[in-house]
């Protein structure tokens, strides 16, 4: 009985009812019409009977028009721009955008870029997610993309965007949550607060995405969110500095690895400091420009497993600690740490990236270049491709493809002037092919890039070959190619 008056409840709220009524008393005006005319026109007399049967058979019909029209109608009069309903088997997609940096001072970018970041992060925790990398977004940093073209690109159904301005001791943030496909905005607040609350709105645009997508986190995944957030907002705007700023200046710089280093003894428990630190730890030994390259690697070592027992299920901690295995020739542990990244968020394409670096180091050669392909796929215009011809150049120089790596090198030392390595690879192709002078010239700039490596500093990385014969032969050229 109930359904059955919930079904006559429908019926009357779609108007089904209301449109029968006036239905059968226009058919009695119609039949009466039809009879009048028929006895003054003398017309056959089942005239009236047949309009009678259309006027019948009429009737479902015309309520079976009203019920789809009213549904119809319900759609385009709906213009409150809400969350689509998803299907329960499919995750609602969401793609963060770069957050704008609203300040006069450049050197603030880093706070709308964290700001992205950790909200990337905190929706990545969500099993009811599915939410583009950060490389995949990074590439519309400082343009004005058209929304529903952006959801077309990524394969996204929903865009987040906003801005961020420091202002002293103040901070003022803007979110909005937009529908892909229709460009309505879902979602939008603004935050004017103290710099020292940046991380509770952080927590309240995290709650308030993943309420409208009808997809919020658990109190296990919200819990595990605020775990990778340090005690301090100091702490994080060192550790963000040098993530995000240190490409710029070069990435093997001694200020950074002290700053970070200080912050792993103030904030013991924030796992992005230590993974950090000991990947530049070991970063600095690969790259040659360590002064102790034994003290870096053990110290590196203690960090790592500091990082991964602090965040073990953080795509973006596993990435950088695997990374971190990698340099140090941990080529099994660094995969399968890529592996448990992906697991965890498909979408994050940097995992490609360092699965070429470990693929190229450990001479998996087919499987360097089927990385780095998935890498450009995936993310076209994100910073992790534009570095991905550096390592597709190495991977060219030890397969001894020497023309086929030079100007992706050439590439790479315009993309990243003050990388110095790029330009030791590029000598010994240089050199392989006959150019001498051009290749010295290229150690030269090295040196001048990077005063502290030597041919033996340069040696573990340079003499990484399938045959030890030909990574003796690289280190020998090296020498005679090296500045006296």
């Amino acid at each position: 009985m109930q359904k059955i008056s919930e079904f006559f409840k429908e019926l009357w709220k779609r108007k089904v009812v209301q449109f029968g009524i006036i239905y059968v008393g226009a058919s009695w005006l119609v039949l009466q019409a039809a009879i009048a005319i028929e006895s003054t026109a003398k017309l056959p007399d089942w005239l009236d009977q047949v309009v009678l049967v259309f006027l019948v058979l009429g009737l479902p019909l015309a309520l079976l028009l009203a019920w789809a029209q009213d549904t119809n109608a319900s759609k385009e009069k709906n213009t409150t721009p809400v969350a689509k309903t998803i299907a329960k088997d499919e995750k609602p997609s969401i793609a963060v955008l770069p957050f704008v940096n609203m300040s006069d001072d450049k050197e603030n970018e880093y706070f709308a870029d964290g700001m992205t970041e950790d909200i990337i992060t905190g929706l990545s925790l969500s099993q009811h997610l599915s939410v583009k990398s950060r490389t995949s977004t990074f590439s519309y940093k400082s343009t004005s993309p058209d929304i529903r073209e952006i959801g077309r690109a990524l394969g996204v159904a929903y865009v987040a965007e906003g801005s961020v301005r420091p202002m002293g001791k103040r901070i003022r943030i803007t979110v909005q949550l937009i529908e892909a496909e229709t460009g309505n905005h879902v979602w939008a607040e603004k935050y004017d607060r103290p710099n020292e609350a940046l991380f509770d709105v952080q927590d309240e645009v995290l709650d308030a995405i993943t309420s409208a997508l009808g997809a919020s986190l658990s109190k296990a995944e919200t819990d595990r969110a605020r775990k990778l957030k340090p005690g301090s907002l100091s702490a994080w705007q060192v550790v963000q500095k040098a993530l995000l700023l240190g490409a710029k200046k070069g990435i093997f710089q001694d200020d950074d690895i002290h700053d970070v280093r200080d912050i792993t003894l103030k904030e013991p428990d924030y796992a992005y400091a230590h993974s950090l630190l000991a990947w530049l730890l070991n970063s600095r030994v690969v790259n040659g420009v360590s002064d102790d390259p034994a003290a870096d690697f053990k110290e590196a070592g203690g960090h790592l497993k500091n990082g991964l027992a602090l965040a073990p299920n953080d795509p973006f901690n596993l990435n950088l600690c695997a990374a971190t295995f990698g340099y140090a020739a941990k080529f099994e542990r660094a995969e399968k740490l890529c592996h448990r990244a992906l697991q965890i968020n498909p979408n994050f394409s940097d995992v490609y990236f360092t699965l070429a670096q470990i693929y190229t180091n450990s001479n998996q050669f087919p499987e360097a270049d089927k990385a780095l392909d998935t890498l450009e796929a995936m993310a076209p215009n994100s910073l992790a491709s534009s570095y991905a011809p550096w390592y597709r150049a190495i991977l060219r120089s030890v397969q001894e493809r020497h023309r086929e790596a030079i100007p992706l090198l050439q590439y790479t030392n315009d993309f990243a002037p003050h990388y110095h390595s790029p330009y030791i690879f590029l000598a010994l192709s240089l050199e392989e092919l006959g150019r001498t002078e051009e290749a010295k010239a290229a150690i030269k700039h090295a040196v001048e890039l990077a005063p502290k490596i030597t041919v033996q500093s340069m040696s573990p990385f340079i003499g990484t070959h399938p045959d030890p014969e030909e990574g003796k032969k690289r280190i020998q050229i090296l020498g005679e190619l090296w500045p006296s």
